[in-house]
């Protein structure tokens, strides 16, 4: 599984040399259809037993009357059926689904499209994104919709996060992104930010007991469930903070687009701010992994944080130096993940019928 990884990482690093050379737009719009092509294809032909959820989706698949999630997934769930009952139609589609807001998202926003889907793949959002299908759903529509935020079109973004809640309930999370939108990175906010981490942390067992009297629906994901892999938990955690902390050192910089692709640019405030919210959920993870499951919905910001956080760095030999370092971390973060996985018996197949 290593040795797949290490290939399609070198795959994306070549088809990416023409936009590195000049950034194009029609270089841009090429790498991310043949990148998430490959993806969409491994994605596709996946055998059921790689990810967690994979065998709990199909069951829900061959059996509609089994659905047990939100009514939009299963109302989606009959729709494919339509076009066919074989696995690898259910997986394409959702991988379709999600990838092509991904895309989409990257090309309007990153600085550099090749290094976002370098940490797409690399931090594990590409597999991830398999196993938590219903929460990928809800952000490749919040993707799609945010020139919502932006223009600060709140009524239309609450519809679009109503519509994703049909997916996923905790997509009414993703209201912060409105508010957070116009947030100033200060001290005070960042003081506020901390302390509400320590105090959800250490009350974190007593609001997991009340959720729960309460009968919430989604209790298990504030439940008290610590992971058995605490290095992993630990390794996510510090790479969480490495990345807040670069932002924090670096948003002050004059905010940077992306060879103005779209009208107006995400702002390296909300990026920060996003980042430091990633850092207290996977704090709070310790307490549940679970929690990490809502969490992601900042961390897959990372995807256009680290390229535009770097691309502020004025020296251009120093800011080459200093991305290589990074994605070469980053891309060491994977394999350390593919690594465990495998000693977990945990290995990419491709569907057999």
């Amino acid at each position: 599984m290593l040795t797949r990884y290490f290939l399609l990482i070198i795959v994306i690093v070549i088809q990416g040399i023409p936009y590195l050379i000049k950034k194009k737009p029609v270089f841009a719009k090429l790498f991310l259809t043949l990148s998430f092509g490959e993806l969409w294809l491994l994605a596709t032909l996946r055998a059921p037993t790689f990810i967690t959820d994979d065998l709990g989706y199909l069951e829900m698949f061959y059996s509609p009357a089994l659905c047990y999630v939100e009514w939009g997934y299963c109302q989606l769930n009959n729709f494919i059926r339509l076009f066919g009952t074989e696995q690898y139609i259910l997986f394409g589609v959702l991988a379709l689904l999600i990838f092509i807001g991904v895309a989409i998202f990257i090309y309007r926003y990153s600085s550099n499209v090749v290094w976002s889907v370098l940490v797409y793949v690399c931090l594990m959002y590409a597999f991830n994104s398999l196993n938590g299908v219903r929460q990928f759903l809800v952000l490749s529509l919040v993707f799609l919709a945010f020139p919502l935020i932006q223009k600060r079109q709140f009524v239309k973004f609450l519809i679009v996060v109503l519509l994703a809640c049909f997916f996923h309930k905790s997509a009414i999370v993703l209201l912060l992104f409105y508010w957070l939108y116009k947030v100033k990175v200060n001290s005070k906010n960042i003081s506020i930010l901390l302390l509400c981490t320590i105090l959800i942390f250490t009350a974190f067992s007593y609001l997991g007991n009340l959720y729960t009297l309460l009968g919430g629906s989604y209790a298990h994901y504030i439940t008290t469930e610590v992971e058995q892999n605490h290095l992993a938990t630990i390794i996510r955690f510090a790479v969480n903070l490495s990345i807040a902390i670069f932002c924090l050192l670096s948003f002050r910089q004059k905010d940077t687009s992306s060879d103005a692709k779209y009208p107006i640019q995400i702002p390296l405030s909300f990026l920060t701010l996003c980042a430091c919210i990633s850092v207290s959920g996977a704090l709070i993870s310790f307490q549940s992994y679970n929690v990490e499951r809502i969490v992601y919905y900042f961390y897959l910001l990372n995807i256009i944080t680290i390229p535009n956080i770097l691309k502020t760095i004025s020296n251009k030999s120093f800011r080459t130096f200093i991305t290589i370092i990074v994605m070469l971390c980053l891309f060491t973060y994977g394999a350390i993940v593919i690594w465990s996985w495998q000693n977990e018996g945990i290995v990419y197949q491709f569907y057999k019928r």
